[in-house]
């Protein structure tokens, strides 16, 4: 199987157990999400690193509160690298931006 297949599969496997069953505030579970996420993502032909990104975006991310140490240990970063670390970090910074220009647009 080519490296790239392989990336997708251990994150796969990884997040299933995890989020088979956890849903979304729109009704769909967080792995269905990331996985029609990872499925666009293939479509426009993006890279492995960048759909594995899509499909751990929803792992828990180290809080800026626990300081190098504990962001050091990022699960992402030592099971995958930190090229999907930061990929997953960028995805979560630009959904968050997403939610607030939301809320401003509902509120004007």
């Amino acid at each position: 199987m080519p490296a790239d297949q392989l990336l997708i599969q251990h994150a796969l496997q990884w997040v299933e157990p995890t989020f088979s069953d956890q849903v979304t505030g729109g009704g769909e579970t967080f792995l269905a999400h990331a996985l029609g996420t990872a499925k666009i993502l293939s479509g426009m032909q993006a890279d492995a690193a960048t759909r594995a990104a899509a499909l751990l975006m929803f792992v828990a991310e180290p809080t800026q509160a626990l300081g190098e140490k504990a962001r050091a240990a990022d699960p992402i970063v030592e099971r995958f690298s930190p090229e999907i670390a930061q990929l997953v970090q960028g995805t979560r910074a630009l959904t968050r931006l997403g939610s607030l220009a939301s809320g401003a647009t509902e509120i004007g």
